[in-house]
């Protein structure tokens, strides 16, 4: 975060914010792929679950098939714009790692010509290069990876936590398993 500017602190903020609307999006859309999958699997479900009965009624559809169709449609929308938005967001990420690393290699360049003659003659040009390369590393290596692991952590936590309101005890036991599993693997190795 030191090494952003003040442009790029306000543009690392709205990818954070950016991914916390696309985990968002994305938990809509693959919640609602139970309900569509239920209603696929017994069409009259339509007609007996409380909710679906409700949004069937509001929207005045006449036949379940017809309710089943609109609900695949807005579950591939769902599902679409998720995916939109998270490479409108890898793409962002990029821009700013780009413009992180311009902004890196310039103020290096900058200093490399402010130096007075002599340093130029016990110097390599290489070195300069060198120093470039490892600009180009800091931002790859640090802002891209910061920007995607922020934004895949929104979304498995947005999930956990709506599993946890749903089935906690279908958690408990998940994470009681793969704590488990860990240990045993760790133990092995």
């Amino acid at each position: 975060y030191r090494l952003l500017d003040r442009k790029g602190r306000m543009q690392a903020l709205l990818v954070f914010a950016l991914s916390l609307m696309t985990a968002s999006v994305e938990l809509v859309g693959v919640t609602s792929i139970v309900p569509f999958m239920a209603l696929a699997c017994n069409p009259q479900l339509v007609h007996s679950s409380g909710p679906l009965q409700q949004v069937y009624s509001w929207l005045g559809f006449a036949q379940p098939r017809t309710f089943l169709m609109a609900l695949g449609l807005a579950v591939l929308g769902m599902l679409t714009m998720s995916n939109l938005l998270q490479i409108w967001l890898a793409w962002f990420a990029t821009h700013i790692t780009n413009r992180q690393q311009q902004r890196l290699s310039l103020a290096l360049l900058q200093d490399y010509l402010e130096r007075p003659y002599p340093w130029y003659v016990q110097q390599n040009s290489l070195d300069l290069v060198n120093r470039l390369g490892e600009a180009r590393q800091i931002a790859d290596l640090n802002c891209k990876p910061c920007f995607m692991i922020v934004s895949r952590l929104w979304s498995v936590l947005l999930l956990v936590l709506v599993m946890v309101y749903f089935h906690p005890l279908a958690i408990f036991f998940g994470f009681g398993f793969l704590l488990l599993l860990y240990t045993q693997v760790q133990n092995r190795y």
